[in-house]
């Protein structure tokens, strides 16, 4: 192969990776817990059900939750554990500090949570 051939390969090459954007990997996941575990980001659905999350990303419950359409996920509590966190409800994102609890006496309508 000449040079010639294998520079302009190169150079397409370096050209299509700086076009193509990369999006950065997100790798929350949900993990078992009960209403004593407060080290995970906890999730209190209807006062009656636990979810917790685990590492930094974000989750969309309003368009997709365990591959169910559901327009979100009815919480009464949302404790943010040893993270820092964005959650939404009604478009609105609100900061929840590490530690904290955050209660609702009637539940709201999650729409999504993201673990800084």
């Amino acid at each position: 192969m000449s040079f010639k051939k294998i520079a302009t390969t190169a150079a397409l090459a370096i050209a299509l990776g700086a076009a193509i954007p990369t999006a950065p990997a997100f790798a929350i996941n949900e993990t078992n817990c009960g209403k004593d575990r407060l080290d995970f980001l906890r999730l209190e659905e209807n006062h009656q059900l636990y979810h917790c999350y685990a590492n930094k990303g974000r989750l969309d419950f309003a368009s997709n939750w365990h591959g169910r359409v559901r327009g979100g996920m009815w919480v009464s509590e949302i404790h943010s554990g040893n993270n820092d966190i964005w959650w939404a409800a009604d478009g609105t994102w609100h900061y929840l500090g590490r530690g904290q609890t955050q209660g609702f006496s009637n539940t709201v309508l999650l729409q999504a949570v993201e673990i800084l």
